[in-house]
């Protein structure tokens, strides 16, 4: 959260004597939002408070091919990992339940019924494509804590309270940091432990600069803190904030994942890159050989064996 304030004139307000208080609250703000609000309501301090100590943060690196906007995810190692999240959370908390945010609607139902399908997770799909009485039917089921987690577009979860969600996934890179704090701060509201997980790949990084028309200091944001592998989740996020602590997570914190085991994230972490640039390579080679078929005619294969024979 964070709140701009100032002291004015009691009689400003037309009563007492003395000074009263002005406070304005907002979510999510960086340095520059708050720079702003403070000119517009002619306030003079900004705060900022962005510590949730039950919140453990982490990110999955792994391989990812889009195909028509869709992850290729069926047997991906992130999903094995979301799913066991899913169960174990309802096991030590019946009544509780996660949010899986993904881009678009196509991905929040394939993502569901992979879910469902090979890994028995329950789960329901929130978007702006179902129907009003379906979404109120999900809500509803989601909220009494008697599904494992709602697969949603991040239009989800604004104003709801449900006090003890226990994990916000994300699948696939937020747009923002900004976006990624107000949706994973919707976990943990009980004050008992809860986690935040973004599975990503280093093209998705990549297409999402596309996207974004070349970054810019958004994306730049969400790109280190994405490829990060030595410096601890939550100094990067309140760092982005305008906040300062001298050390990662520490006593009483539920560590994120490079606090927790940082070798295991960087081997992780180059494990994927290597074999995302492998991937790359070869659909380079056959983008060249599809070129060369059709300049040429025939086969790429049938092409070198005339060029030899005339040498």
């Amino acid at each position: 959260a964070a709140t701009g304030s100032s002291s004015s004139p009691s009689g400003l307000a037309g009563t007492g004597t003395g000074t009263e208080t002005v406070r304005a609250t907002t979510g999510q703000a960086g340095a520059p939002v708050g720079a702003s609000i403070l000119a517009s309501l002619a306030l003079s301090t900004w705060h900022s408070v962005m510590e949730k100590p039950v919140m453990s943060s982490a990110v999955m690196k792994e391989p990812v091919y889009t195909r028509t906007g869709l992850r290729s995810c069926e047997d991906s190692h992130s999903l094995a990992h979301l799913a066991a999240m899913a169960k174990e959370t309802k096991e030590r908390w019946p009544g509780s339940a996660g949010i899986v945010y993904a881009r678009t609607r196509a991905e929040c139902e394939r993502l569901a019924a992979l879910l469902q399908d090979k890994h028995d997770v329950d789960c329901e799909v929130f978007h702006a494509g179902r129907t009003g009485e379906a979404l109120a039917r999900t809500q509803g089921n989601w909220a009494g804590g008697d599904v494992h987690c709602v697969v949603a577009t991040v239009a989800f979860g604004m104003g709801v309270d449900k006090a003890d969600v226990r994990f916000v996934a994300h699948w696939g890179p937020p747009t923002t940091l900004e976006g990624l704090c107000q949706e994973s701060g919707r976990a943990g509201r009980d004050s008992n432990p809860a986690r935040c997980v973004m599975y990503v790949g280093s093209n998705e990084l990549d297409e999402l600069r596309k996207v974004t028309g070349g970054g810019g200091d958004a994306h730049a944001a969400v790109d280190a803190y994405a490829r990060g592998v030595s410096r601890c989740r939550r100094i990067g996020l309140l760092e982005h904030f305008g906040e300062r602590r001298a050390g990662g997570c520490g006593e009483g914190e539920e560590r994120c994942d490079v606090c927790a085991d940082p070798d295991a994230v960087r081997r992780a972490a180059a494990a994927a890159d290597r074999i995302s640039d492998r991937a790359a390579e070869r659909r380079m080679e056959d983008a060249r050989v599809a070129a060369e078929e059709d300049t040429y005619g025939g086969t790429a294969g049938s092409r070198s064996e005339e060029h030899t024979s005339e040498l």
